[in-house]
């Protein structure tokens, strides 16, 4: 599955939407992220919540794969976040 992702609603060391979509496979997944920065003291905490929509093949996959397949997904963009701010940060 190709999937095709951009950024909106960029508020600078604040705020992100990222949406996403995916096709393949017989299968359309679109992905809207909303990620919030804030400052944790001697870090940076990032929470986000996710809202996915699942169509074709992998809509009959089941619930569970599904939301651990999402979690992994948003967990990767957060990482290359972190990766990023890190060497910005340098």
């Amino acid at each position: 599955m190709d999937f095709e992702f951009k950024v909106t609603d960029k508020v600078p060391t604040s705020s992100a939407k990222l949406m996403g979509t995916g096709r393949g496979v017989g299968s359309t997944v679109d992905i809207q992220t909303k990620f919030n920065i804030e400052d944790a003291g001697s870090g940076t905490k990032v929470s986000w919540a996710a809202d996915v929509n699942v169509g074709g093949i992998m809509a009959g996959l089941g619930s569970k794969l599904l939301d651990s397949t999402s979690s992994k997904m948003v967990e990767q963009v957060i990482e290359n976040l972190k990766s990023k701010l890190n060497e910005k940060a340098s």
